[in-house]
Formats: C-alpha cells, structure tokens, sequence
C-alpha cells in the first residue's frame, strides 16, 4: 500500500508538534511490511489573508491518485481531492476557530457582503447556504480573486467575521461528508471543538 502523509510547511519554517507528529506517523508506517508511506509537504505561509486562499488553492490542485491512501492532519492539506482520503485533525486555523478573538464579531453584515466581490454562490455558502457543487479548486480561486482588488478594506480584515466565514467555508467544503473516507482527531479535546467536524 502506497500512503502519503499530506502537510503544510509553515514559512517560515520550524520544527514543533505536528512535525514530531508527521515524522512518527512516516517511521511508522515505513517500517510496516507492504506499505511504502512518503511525507509530501508545500510551503504554506499564513502572514495574510491572501496567502491563506493561495495555500488551501495548492493543496486543491494537487493530483495524488498514485497513492492508495492520504492522510492529512492540518488546514490547508485536507483541501486535497482523493477517493481514499482519512482527515487525522489535529487543529483548524486556530486564530479563526477557537482563539479568535472575543472583541471580534462572528456574524458578517449584508453591506460587508455587497462590497466583498465575491460571487453570488459563495455568497449565499457563507450565508449558510449549501455547499454541493463548489469545488475547493474554484472556491479557493473565487476567494483569492475577489479578495485581491479588495485586500485594504476593512471587511477583508484578517482577522476579521468575512476571513473567519471564508476559512471555514473552505474547511467546509474540504472536509464535507463524501470527501474524506474517514475522520479523526488527536485529542478528545480537539474531537469536541465547535465547528471542527461536519
């Protein structure tokens, strides 16, 4: 069985827990009879809002039908597309999900919206409208698009509700029941997190 380990490479780079966390999984596996298991990471800077949309883009595009199984652990790999794809969660983008910060709205105004540039269909997914048929190829670039002539205005703010909203639309759509095979999570902790899991 050919598995590979799908991760983020922060910029700048360091070494911490999910690293530890991706080497053990590789030495694991590797030394399994049967299973060849390769660690492929893209470099995924997290500085802007623009960044963001650009990392979860990458890792959409991405083409690993060679590989039987993908596992992915972090925001942005799980945007990966393939029929045998296990999510091993250990967080979201913490500072959008549950360190975001309390002095900041959740809930985006209409006229935030108006004057976003996003399309109407992803207008309506972040008003809580359905997400079938939005892929993360198009969602990712719609978001980047629309944000890029638009990145001064304070309703593109990072943090912010819409780049809150954008981000767990994405993470939505990349992990809706009928993409990942199978779901997981590190912790009981991290299992029990508002808006982790679909």
């Amino acid at each position: 069985m050919k598995i590979a380990i799908l991760a983020p490479s922060p910029v700048p780079f360091v070494l911490g827990g999910a690293e530890n966390l991706w080497a053990g999984l590789l030495q694991a596996f590797n030394r399994q009879p049967d299973i060849e298991c390769d660690l492929i990471k893209l470099p995924s800077p997290e500085r802007t809002l623009a960044e963001i949309f650009d990392s979860y883009h990458r890792f959409a595009s991405l083409d690993l039908r060679h590989f039987d199984l993908v596992i992915s652990t972090k925001y942005p790999a799980w945007a990966v597309h393939h029929p045998n794809h296990v999510v091993y969660v250990q967080h979201k983008l913490r500072g959008l999900y549950d360190t975001y910060p309390s002095q900041l709205s959740c809930a985006i105004d209409e006229r935030d919206l108006a004057r976003s540039g996003l399309p109407v269909t992803l207008v309506r997914a972040l008003q809580g409208g359905p997400i079938e048929g939005l892929g993360m190829v198009y969602t990712a670039h719609a978001l980047r698009t629309a944000h890029a002539p638009h990145a001064a205005d304070p309703v593109w703010s990072f943090p912010g509700p819409l780049a809150r909203a954008c981000v767990h639309l994405l993470d939505r759509i990349a992990m809706a029941p009928g993409r990942i095979a199978r779901y997981a999570a590190i912790s009981h902790t991290v299992a029990a997190r508002p808006d982790y899991f679909p």
